[in-house]
């Protein structure tokens, strides 16, 4: 509860949380300035605060965070019929934009302006290049299968946040969350490798404890620019976006760990102590490859049931594509790692 405003604070400082209640409150008063409202007459016909000084301290920016309810009910008793109007409305307050239920009840209009949000600052194209860089750096040495496996990590991240925005998209801070979830995450697989290259058997466990540190900092810092509903249009009853991406993060964590990081440890360590004869590759690699067959069914049982059971949308084509993407590319990290350390396992291919 207290490091709520400290995240906030930060995300806002990328660039990546478009609350402003500065600006939220200034376009409220310049609208009832140009109704010719006072602010009791105002807040009176908007019934959304219990006395007028509280509504005037929303003006100011001050009183915290509006709920959304009162927003909405602020911007229909101001008179305004577009949608765009309502959606940057919610936006600055840090709520989400309007569904097409909401839409169709309120009888309004939509027209060819959209909401703007505020470009991304300077902050988050600098943290992005800061955490590629900084991942360059200290990974440079590593071989050329690390950095494939490097990329092949951290993209399905970054296509997660993209996937989740499709019905809820919002302007550049999808963009840049989308970036900075993929940057985050490539520089957590290099300090895991790196940290395991260093630590000998503990090195699983530093990796794991890197992996999970990353992938907690790119939820926070990502979470702002999804959605608090459930906006996927199904059938049945869908995660929200945040809860979404969230499922996504502890699912690609699992498939990088178990079929990239950990065979590559034990290839890495085991011979070293106890010598090729002792240690039976073999059981491990048929392992992976059940483990992976297993998993596979799962997916595409799941795969099945969301693609028959997703609602007509012009949303849905981009996204079937970039569900379809993420697992493209969390397919080609788990068979390439697979074939890999098979190879390895029987000879075939040395380090």
């Amino acid at each position: 509860m207290y490091l709520a405003p400290l995240f906030e604070t930060l995300r806002r400082w990328l660039g990546l949380s478009l609350m402003d209640l500065v600006a939220y409150g200034r376009s409220v008063r310049q609208r009832r300035d140009f109704l010719k409202l006072s602010g009791e007459e105002m807040n009176a016909l908007a019934k959304a605060y219990s006395d007028v000084s509280a509504y005037l301290r929303m003006e100011r920016g001050q009183g915290g965070q509006p709920d959304r309810g009162r927003v909405i009910r602020l911007a229909v008793a101001q008179k305004h019929t577009e949608v765009a109007k309502f959606d940057q409305r919610l936006i600055l307050a840090g709520r989400d934009p309007l569904t097409d239920e909401e839409v169709v009840a309120f009888h309004l209009t939509r027209s060819d302006e959209e909401v703007n949000p505020s470009p991304a600052k300077l902050w988050v194209i600098v943290s992005v290049l800061a955490c590629l860089a900084f991942a360059v750096l200290v990974g440079w040495r590593q071989g050329w299968f690390d950095w494939i496996c490097f990329i092949l990590c951290a993209s399905p991240f970054a296509v997660s946040v993209l996937l989740e925005s499709v019905y809820r998209f919002m302007g550049p801070a999808t963009i840049w969350a989308s970036a900075l979830a993929g940057a985050v995450m490539f520089l957590a697989a290099v300090g895991a490798i790196w940290l395991d290259d260093r630590m000998g058997f503990l090195g699983i466990l530093c990796a794991l404890a890197v992996l999970l540190l990353g992938a907690a900092v790119q939820w926070v810092l990502v979470r702002p620019s999804l959605s608090k509903e459930a906006v996927v249009k199904a059938k049945f009853q869908t995660h929200t976006a945040q809860a979404a991406h969230l499922k996504n993060t502890m699912c690609l964590l699992a498939a990088a760990y178990i079929f990239w990081i950990s065979p590559r440890h034990c290839f890495r360590y085991l011979p070293l102590h106890l010598g090729w004869a002792a240690v039976p590759f073999f059981l491990l690699i048929i392992s992976l490859w059940i483990a992976f067959v297993l998993a596979a069914l799962r997916v595409e049982a799941h795969h099945v049931h969301l693609l028959e059971n997703l609602l007509p949308s012009s949303r849905e084509n981009l996204y079937v594509t970039l569900y379809y993407a993420r697992n493209l590319l969390v397919s080609v990290l788990t068979v390439l790692c697979l074939l890999y350390y098979s190879a390895r396992g029987f000879g075939i291919v040395h380090p």
